[in-house]
C-alpha cells in the first residue's frame, strides 16, 4: 500500500501536465540602448564639438537618462543589398546602381562596406566571383556577373586564357 500511493500520485501529476496546454514563453528585457546621432547646421555642415549635456533622450514622452556618451568620428559597417530581379530592369536597376555607387563613395576610408547582389543567371557567374576572393588585406578583383568584366572593363581572371 505506500508503494501505491506515491505512484498514483505520479499518475495524477502525468495525467494533470498532459491536460494543460502548451504555452512557450519568452521573456526579455533591455538596459542599454545605443542610439547614434549626427548633428547637421541649418548650413548643412556638421556640429562639431557637442556634450552630453546638448542631447535629450525620450521614451514614451518621458526623458531617460544616458548613461554613456561619446562624440567623435567612428568607422562605419554597412552591408549594401541591390536588387536585380526582373522587376528591376532598366532605368530602376541603372538607378540603383547609381544611388549604391554615390552612397559607397561617401564612405571614409575607416569604413567597411559589403555589396550584396544575387548573380542571377545559371548560377556559373557566382562561382566566378568566389574564385576571385582573396586574403583580407589583399585586392580582391570582382567581376559584373552580367559581361563577366571586372570594375576597369577587363575580362575577368576566370575568362583569360
Amino acid at each position: 500500500m505506500k508503494l501505491l500511493v506515491p505512484l498514483v500520485l505520479c499518475a495524477c501529476a502525468v495525467v494533470a501536465a498532459q491536460n494543460q496546454e502548451s504555452v512557450a514563453r519568452f521573456s526579455s528585457r533591455v538596459q542599454l540602448v545605443e542610439v547614434y546621432a549626427s548633428v547637421i547646421g541649418a548650413d548643412g555642415a556638421p556640429v562639431m564639438g557637442l556634450r552630453r549635456s546638448d542631447f535629450q533622450v525620450y521614451e514614451d514622452a518621458r526623458p531617460q537618462e544616458l548613461t554613456t556618451f561619446v562624440a567623435g568620428e567612428f568607422p562605419l559597417t554597412v552591408a549594401l543589398g541591390v536588387d536585380r530581379s526582373f522587376s528591376m530592369a532598366g532605368e530602376p536597376l541603372r538607378l540603383a546602381k547609381l544611388a549604391s555607387q554615390t552612397f559607397l563613395r561617401q564612405l571614409k576610408p575607416g569604413d567597411r562596406s559589403m555589396v550584396v547582389a544575387e548573380p542571377g543567371g545559371d548560377g556559373t557567374s557566382r562561382y566566378r566571383l568566389l574564385e576571385t576572393l582573396r586574403q583580407y588585406g589583399e585586392q580582391t578583383v570582382t567581376a559584373d556577373p552580367n559581361t563577366n568584366h571586372g570594375p576597369d572593363g577587363a575580362a575577368h581572371p576566370s575568362d583569360r586564357r
